[in-house]
């Protein structure tokens, strides 16, 4: 070893990440090119061009009534397994069900 150096690297952020402020006049271009207006007051955003629904729809009692229906599988498939769906299918098999596998050969006639 002959000798080393301590050197140091400073990498400036990148010109995306620069502060450049706002372009009034491309907002506002944009804005009348859209439809849109400007905006004075930030609380403005809410109360202009507002649509109040036509239809009001109370959704828990039907989302509680799901809720209740799916959870005795839930507890089935929680206290039997899995497996039930195969022993239930070769329970409905075996009495002669439809729903084989279509391996069957067919009767003679």
């Amino acid at each position: 070893m002959v000798g080393y150096q301590l050197a140091g690297v400073v990498v400036p952020y990148g010109h995306e990440f620069r502060d450049l402020g706002v372009d009034e006049t491309m907002l506002r271009e944009l804005s009348e090119l859209t439809g849109g207006g400007v905006l004075n007051d930030p609380k403005d955003t809410f109360l202009i061009n507002r649509h109040k629904s036509r239809l009001t729809f109370d959704l828990w009692p039907w989302l509680v009534g799901l809720v209740t229906v799916m959870l005795i599988p839930e507890i089935a498939l929680r206290r039997m397994g899995p497996g039930i769906f195969g022993r239930i299918m070769q329970r409905f098999r075996a009495r002669g069900g439809q729903g084989g596998s279509g391996n069957e050969s067919p009767s003679p006639s």
